[in-house]
C-alpha cells in the first residue's frame, strides 16, 4: 500500500488534486458539490499558511484521533454527555462498519446513521440532519 505523506504543496500548488480527491473521492460525495462550491472550499488553501494550517490539524488530531478511535482508544472512557451522532451510511472516510459496540460506551445518547449520505451527510441529506438535530434538541 502506498503511503501519503501530507504536506501543504499537495493541498496549495498547481490545480490541488489532493483537494479535489479529498471532496470527489467517491461517485456520492462528487454528487454533492458542484465545481464552483468545490472551487470555493478549496481557494483558501492555495494561501501556504492556510495550507499549512490545514495539514497540521490532520497531521495532529484527525488523523491520530481517527486511528484511536478506530483501534478502540476510548472503550474505558464512556461518553456520559448528552450526545447525537449523526453519520452517514455511505460513509467511506469513516464507514458504518467501524463503529461498533457503541452502545457500551454512548451512555446518554444515540448514533444515527443516515441513508444515501457519505462524508458530508449535510451537503447530502441537510433536511435529515436539521430534523434529527431538532428533535434531539427537543427531547
Amino acid at each position: 500500500m502506498p503511503i501519503l505523506v501530507l504536506t501543504p504543496y499537495l493541498l496549495q500548488s498547481g490545480n490541488q488534486p489532493l483537494a479535489w480527491y479529498l471532496l470527489n473521492m467517491s461517485p456520492l460525495e462528487s454528487s454533492a458539490f458542484t465545481a464552483e462550491e468545490v472551487e470555493r472550499y478549496i481557494a483558501p488553501l492555495r494561501e501556504p499558511d492556510r495550507a499549512k494550517a490545514a495539514v497540521l490539524l490532520y497531521r495532529n488530531f484527525i488523523i491520530p484521533e481517527g486511528m484511536g478511535i478506530t483501534k478502540g482508544a476510548y472503550r474505558e472512557s464512556p461518553l456520559t454527555t448528552r450526545s447525537l451522532f449523526v453519520m452517514g451510511k455511505q460513509d467511506d472516510v469513516m464507514p458504518p462498519s467501524v463503529i461498533t459496540d457503541y452502545d457500551d460506551y454512548l451512555r446518554n445518547g444515540r448514533l444515527e446513521f443516515v441513508d444515501s449520505a457519505g462524508h458530508f451527510i449535510l451537503d447530502h441529506q441537510p433536511e435529515k440532519v436539521t430534523c434529527l438535530v431538532n428533535d434531539f434538541l427537543l427531547e
